[in-house]
């Protein structure tokens, strides 16, 4: 463990150290409480061990119903984007067909009315019938930007 000083964080001073072994970034709630703001705080599925390999209780963990209730003006609308999203395809990418997947005839009619609606704002509205695809093909022919890691010694030169 590498002890680093004080650093700003969301607008709050911490004294912290970098391990870059450890399998969870941690905070005590005490110093979480005298914070101006304090950021998401993100679930975890696992336990977490102390090295008595007892469990750590976590305190406080957020849900997507917390984010959404907390943030409703923002999930409470149709939002779009308003720019041109450019997708660059890796050069040997074959084009690829699927079949139209097969629905109920019970539901052709919703489907059909689900479309055009869709069609004619836009959107797809979690709270109705949904629309998917399955984009596997075009993901696999998608070209990624490479953002490699800067190593430790980088990143401590930026925090200080």
């Amino acid at each position: 463990m590498t002890p680093l000083g004080f650093k700003k964080k969301n607008g709050n001073l911490v004294n912290f150290k970098l391990d870059s072994e450890a399998q969870v970034s941690v905070l005590p709630f005490e110093i979480l409480q005298n914070w101006e703001n304090i950021p998401r705080i993100k679930t975890n599925a696992r336990p977490i061990l102390a090295y008595s390999n007892n469990q750590v209780p976590i305190i406080v963990a957020e849900t997507p119903y917390s984010i959404i209730n907390e943030f409703h003006d923002v999930f409470s609308s149709i939002g779009k984007l308003n720019k041109v999203v450019k997708i660059h395809l890796k050069d040997n990418y074959t084009p690829s067909v699927a079949a139209a997947r097969k629905t109920l005839l019970a539901l052709h009619d919703k489907v059909r009315a689900e479309l055009n609606k869709m069609e004619n704002m836009g959107i797809d509205n979690p709270n109705k019938l949904r629309i998917c695809i399955g984009p596997r093909p075009l993901n696999e022919a998608i070209k990624m930007p490479h953002y490699p890691i800067p190593p430790a010694d980088r990143l401590m030169i930026n925090l200080q």
